[in-house]
């Protein structure tokens, strides 16, 4: 073989390796598995061959794991792809597993021939299963008071559910579902949801409050000076630990008296008790967190004075009265 010709065999040779050495392989594995019933979990990967000599059809996927060596499957028929996957069934009393890929091809070098080439993943990954473990929450969104469904698995008595600032009310509790009351914050806005246990805080999602109407009763307030109305607030949600305040405020604060208006922890209304006590039309403006503001007209009258009435006896009595001046009169 002439000089040129080894020299071109080597270089094309080194090129190769060069090449080949930049190949890769993603795992496309989680690093928690929900538990299943079957114990069978999907393990996937993607390979990156940077090495234009692959011998069509030569590529071979494998995994290590419990020190077997077992071939992977396609999971892609696009050209280029190179995505595989294994099913791999967790012995019985085990959580997690250790395990890393191997890729085998042939490559066509031109004149040094067709050689056998590997590589393996960077890192040993770990399978873990988790018996406990969250999915989702049944919805996004809503009003204050509404009740959230979270499903997933292994929630107990002990869990609680941070709502943004503060704490939601647990509502219900099962191995699989946990059930929280949004809490009465600012509408309009959005709040990360955790799960915190003894084990640490996981991440649920991000929830809206949507804006909703206050009950008031009765809708409009028509009475006379004097007389007392009580007027009902509904929340629609048990109020927690610490109560309800509702703000309850008015342009004509001289024409009427009121009390104020907190529903007590445990509750979901209070009956306040509204007193017109001077001549006046006017508002009331109630604003409570998560709601919107509502207006109710007010309209306080003066009294009206009845006269007594008179029986035909006194009658009579006032008619001789009169006859008797009229006589002395005379």
């Amino acid at each position: 073989m002439s000089i040129v010709k080894i020299f071109k065999f080597l270089g094309g040779a080194f090129a190769g390796l060069i090449v080949a050495g930049c190949s890769s392989i993603t795992n496309l594995s989680p690093e928690k598995f929900p538990q299943n019933p079957s114990g069978i979990y999907t393990l996937s990967m993607r390979a990156h061959i940077n090495d234009g000599g692959v011998v069509k059809g030569s590529v071979k996927p494998f995994v290590v794991i419990d020190e077997q060596t077992l071939p992977m499957r396609e999971i892609s028929s696009r050209p280029g792809d190179r995505m595989y996957e294994f099913d791999y069934n967790m012995p019985k009393g085990r959580k997690e597993a250790k395990y890393y890929y191997i890729l085998e091809y042939k490559s066509d070098t031109g004149a040094g021939g067709v050689v056998t080439r590997s590589f393996q993943s960077d890192n040993v990954y770990t399978l873990k299963v988790a018996d406990r473990y969250i999915m989702n929450m049944q919805f996004d969104r809503g009003h204050i008071g509404a009740v959230v469904p979270v499903v997933g698995r292994g929630f107990n008595s002990q869990d609680k559910i941070k709502f943004g600032p503060v704490f939601a009310t647990v509502e219900s509790v099962t191995r699989d579902t946990i059930s929280f009351v949004v809490p009465p914050l600012e509408s309009d806005k959005t709040y990360d949801v955790e799960l915190v246990s003894a084990s640490g805080k996981s991440w649920i999602g991000a929830f809206r409050i949507d804006r909703s109407e206050l009950e008031v009763s009765p809708a409009q307030i028509d009475i006379n000076t004097g007389d007392i109305v009580n007027v009902i607030f509904n929340i629609g949600f048990k109020a927690g630990e610490k109560g309800y305040y509702i703000d309850v405020k008015t342009n004509i604060p001289s024409a009427v008296m009121m009390g104020e208006v907190f529903v007590k922890p445990g509750h979901d209304s209070v009956v306040v008790p509204l007193k017109g006590v001077a001549d006046a039309k006017g508002k009331l403006f109630i604003r409570a967190r998560g709601f919107a503001e509502k207006v109710v007209p007010v309209s306080i009258s003066p009294a009206q004075i009845k006269a007594e009435p008179v029986d035909s006896a006194t009658a009579e009595q006032v008619k001789e009265q009169v006859n008797e001046i009229d006589v002395d009169v005379k």
